[in-house]
């Protein structure tokens, strides 16, 4: 059996100039095939209180690379133009002001996308107000909008192509009850709007626990969130801590709950236990997954303990 092997061959040079509060960085690289990818960036300390970043990329559609990572809508950098412009505001000592928007451009088809020079932007704002060490408050609004094929399949030689409408809606409370306990409330609302569908909608709420003395062996972070959403297209994801090098962003979709715990025990220097149990219950499924995953039930559990010895 013959195999095929691709080689790709990318060259390309970085930079980057510090001149007081000023820091201006880019990185600009060819792939063999003749494809350009560019990005430069500005970040400007303009007043003790106000910070301003400026990012703007250019992948090539015919661009090529295995292991590049860039800042972008697409999982890889190619075919993609955008221009980011983000700004941190301090008020005073106690609130905090943070808005980014992203404005980018597709100038050829993408997955989802069969029409090219399609539009999209990025926008959030967040307020953010720590009266003391102990208590930290932050609301936060995101909105995107991203072109993608329409919702039905209709069978003709165009495709149209309308923009999605997502906003998310966030409230998060951080307390440290005491040196040993933090805590951490948080509700978030979706709205998803498709053209040719019904608005969707999906509220999560969610407590978590974080137990870690500074004597103890013993720690462990714990969460208990309820969710209700009308579909996977109106699904928030929220971080969950996990065992040691290892972190899971799931999106909470359908209508149930969720509970997971992770423990850590340090039997001596050199020498921790990690284990982790997480548990979701749909109230709203009879069976979850699909294949060879599917589960016949409501419930799914999963496990995971780690060893760690250092020497």
């Amino acid at each position: 059996m013959n195999s095929i092997r691709i080689k790709t061959f990318v060259q390309g040079f970085h930079y980057s100039i510090v001149k007081r509060n000023f820091n201006l960085y880019g990185e600009s690289s060819r792939s063999n095939n003749g494809g350009l990818a560019n990005l430069h960036g500005l970040m400007a300390s303009l007043h003790p209180n106000l910070a301003l970043s400026i990012f703007y990329r250019n992948y090539g559609r015919n661009y090529q690379t295995t292991y590049a990572n860039a800042i972008g809508e697409g999982s890889r950098p190619i075919n993609e133009k955008g221009l980011f412009t983000g700004l941190q505001f301090k008020l005073n000592n106690f609130w905090e002001i943070s808005s980014y928007f992203d404005q980018f451009r597709f100038p050829w088809m993408k997955y989802q996308v069969s029409k090219p020079n399609t539009n999209g932007i990025d926008g959030f704002v967040q307020v953010l107000y720590h009266p003391t060490k102990k208590l930290n408050i932050y609301a936060r609004i995101r909105h995107r909008d991203k072109p993608y094929n329409e919702s039905e399949s209709i069978e003709r030689s165009i495709t149209n192509v309308y923009n999605i409408s997502r906003w998310n809606f966030r409230l998060n409370i951080n307390v440290v009850v005491s040196e040993s306990i933090r805590l951490r409330n948080r509700i978030e609302y979706c709205s998803y709007l498709r053209h040719g569908l019904e608005r969707e909608n999906g509220i999560l709420l969610l407590q978590d626990i974080t137990y870690k003395p500074k004597e103890s062996k013993f720690s462990f972070t714990a969460r208990f969130a309820l969710f209700d959403t009308d579909s996977y297209n109106s699904r928030i994801y929220s971080y969950e801590n996990d065992v040691l090098y290892y972190f899971r962003i799931p999106a909470y979709y359908f209508q149930g709950a969720r509970t997971y715990i992770t423990t850590r025990y340090q039997f001596k220097k050199g020498m921790d236990l990690w284990i982790r149990w997480g548990t979701w219950m749909y109230t709203n499924r009879n069976n979850i997954g699909s294949g060879l995953n599917e589960i016949n039930g409501s419930s799914k559990s999963e496990f995971r303990a780690q060893l760690r010895i250092q020497f």
